[in-house]
């Protein structure tokens, strides 16, 4: 019968793993030439003030640079207060916002109903949006 040695791991330099990439660093270029990172972090669920506001800190601590909010989800002013007091520049980060159409009837026409939803989001994240979906 043979028996098994133990494992023995090795710790040599030559074995390290190498550095990973801050989340968020990995980009996708658009049509238009902008780059949008590829990862992002979604606040839908996440409770309106401090709890959005510390996960948003969080995540641009660790590297995130997208987060992605929405007017019904109630925490946009949470975002943009925690992207204002990262003092990471705003022109790293993207920030994507939506216009919620579903069960919500246009208060005109739909382009000025965008308009007035999007300037609204805007208002409340305290800085402009890098993206703005329209979701129904």
């Amino acid at each position: 019968a043979s028996v098994s040695k133990p494992c023995s791991w090795r710790t040599d330099a030559a074995l390290k793993m190498p550095e990973a990439a801050p989340i968020g660093t990995k980009k996708s270029s658009l049509n238009d030439g902008r780059q949008i990172p590829t990862v992002g972090l979604g606040v839908y669920l996440t409770q309106p003030g401090e709890t959005t506001y510390q996960a948003v800190l969080e995540a641009l601590r660790l590297g995130y640079r997208h987060i992605d909010t929405a007017q019904i989800y109630n925490n946009e002013a949470d975002v943009g207060r925690a992207c204002q007091d990262s003092e990471i520049p705003r022109e790293e980060l993207w920030i994507t916002s939506k216009m919620w159409t579903a069960g919500n009837p246009p208060i005109s026409d739909g382009y000025t109903d965008a308009l007035q939803k999007g300037r609204a989001s805007a208002k409340n994240l305290g800085t402009y949006i890098d993206l703005y979906l329209i979701h129904s």
